[in-house]
């Protein structure tokens, strides 16, 4: 990733924001610039660090991760969101709510069981391709909006352009003349 990507990691498990912070911070161009436990902290720390992304766990004290989505789309609608969470994709009520309420994606947690680098490796390569996608993603809006403004469009003059009451008006002037 070339663009310099500022994420902010939320889940209630110390586990999995460790992880996450891991992945994310392995990663050229990626930065995790804030982590949090719960809803209510993530939307100090976005407001304080202004991130491009936000990785966000759904299941979690205080404020959940659908009410803290919500929020970060009506407060802060230029940051990206993925939800990271142990709910499987079977369930799937929660996925669609979180992606009808404006989630980028939804990535599922793997079990700890298998490992702890087993793990990593599963929701690294889960992850990197979002990642990826949300690096394209800003690069492009940064891009759009150094670039000059578009030139105008160029307009045929209204006299130019058919109009019916034009041309209504053209055929009774016609009439009264002849």
């Amino acid at each position: 990733m070339s663009t310099s990507l500022k994420v902010i990691v939320v889940d209630d498990s110390l586990t999995y924001r460790s992880i996450l912070k891991t992945i994310v911070d392995g990663l050229t161009g990626a930065q995790v610039v804030g982590t949090a436990g719960n809803g209510k902290l993530a939307l100090a720390r976005i407001a304080e660090h202004r991130p491009d992304l936000v990785l966000l766990d759904v299941e979690m004290p205080v404020l959940d991760g659908f009410e803290t989505l919500k929020q970060i789309r009506a407060g802060f609608p230029g940051v990206e969101v993925v939800m990271v969470s142990g709910t499987s994709r079977e369930n799937a009520n929660v996925v669609i709510q979180c992606l009808g309420a404006g989630a980028m994606e939804f990535v599922t947690k793997p079990i700890l069981s298998q490992g702890a680098e087993a793990s990593k490796a599963e929701l690294r390569q889960a992850l990197v391709p979002v990642l990826q996608a949300v690096a394209a993603k800003l690069s492009l809006r940064r891009s759009s909006s150094t670039a000059a403004p578009p030139a105008p469009a160029r307009r045929t003059p209204a006299a130019a352009q058919p109009s019916p009451i034009r041309e209504e008006a053209r055929r009774k002037k016609r009439f009264l003349l002849s």
